[in-house]
């Protein structure tokens, strides 16, 4: 969804208007940029493309640090008993632990299958980049997305 709303602020609030009392509204997002737990994501491809990309989306009028914002946006259309939940997705199976590998390995093929997607529009209109450009960066990025030496992980 980070990337579907100009202005959340008023989804929230037609969500709000639109349920009985007691109905509730439930989502979840990823915070971009990604972050790492050292700093083996500086310098790469991969932060050059959030980076980039988070700048463009910008620009269209579409920021993609929206997620920051849920809680008191949601507050202010009225919903009480907000309650948000962190959690950090690996972005490939460098995360130890049988759960963060799979995890890892879901949200891994998620990203290699999106990231054109999430991609082409935004730094076509607005990052400057050409098509080829931006075939050129993503397929960086794939590589740096199973990387393991990466230790990268997505808010959510």
């Amino acid at each position: 969804m980070v990337t579907c709303f100009k202005d959340p602020a008023t989804v929230f609030k037609s969500a709000y208007d639109s349920l009985e009392p007691g109905g509730y509204f439930e989502l979840q997002d990823m915070a971009i940029p990604m972050r790492a737990i050292d700093d083996t994501l500086k310098g790469t491809a991969m932060e050059f493309w959030a980076d980039t990309t988070m700048s463009a989306a910008e620009k269209l009028g579409r920021s993609w640090k929206n997620v920051e914002k849920y809680s008191k946006l949601m507050e202010e259309a009225g919903f009480v008993d907000v309650t948000e939940r962190h959690f950090q997705w690996p972005m490939n199976p460098w995360a130890k632990g049988k759960h963060l590998k799979i995890l890892a390995t879901y949200w891994m093929e998620d990203m290699l299958r999106a990231l054109e997607g999430l991609s082409m529009a935004v730094l076509t209109r607005a990052g400057g980049m050409t098509k080829e450009e931006v075939e050129t960066l993503t397929a960086k990025v794939r590589k740096d997305i199973v990387n393991k030496n990466i230790h990268a992980y997505q808010p959510v």
